[in-house]
């Protein structure tokens, strides 16, 4: 979309978990990354040795992780599903609303879009300090 300067892609809901199509909207950043790729092949993005790559968790997902010194275990959730959490979880320190969220996901349904996103602690601590602030409440002082 040139006259956004941004880059766009409708991916058809025969490759999608709910089969809608879904629309990708490229971030200045993600935009850069695409033009730098663009060129290299006539039928993708991203590739290995000239192939399209065709599943993520593989040996070069697990060696990536493990070089980048991110926690490992069997308690750790470590594939590239992670990159959904971290995306929503942006999304939503960048206060962006839970309707944009929820489409940027591609949910149809926004509880789907809290699970990725809950509320971070700060964010909590912040709603929970406004009731200090609110005139005419008394707040409930317990005896030390």
């Amino acid at each position: 979309m040139s006259e956004l300067n941004t880059s766009i892609f409708l991916v058809p809901g025969e490759f999608t978990k709910n089969q809608t199509t879904c629309l990708l909207v490229l971030n200045s950043v993600a935009k850069n990354v695409v033009d730098s790729r663009r060129g290299k092949s006539n039928t993708h993005v991203f590739g290995f040795r000239g192939k399209p790559v065709s599943r993520m968790h593989n040996t070069a997902w697990k060696n990536a992780w493990r070089r980048a010194g991110l926690p490992i275990g069997d308690s750790v959730l470590s594939g590239p599903h992670n990159l959904r959490y971290t995306f929503a979880r942006r999304l939503r320190l960048a206060d962006v609303p839970l309707e944009t969220r929820k489409a940027l996901m591609h949910h149809i349904d926004g509880d789907i879009t809290v699970h990725y996103s809950p509320a971070e602690v700060g964010e909590l601590l912040a709603a929970v300090e406004k009731l200090t602030k609110v005139e005419g409440v008394t707040m409930l002082r317990l005896a030390s």
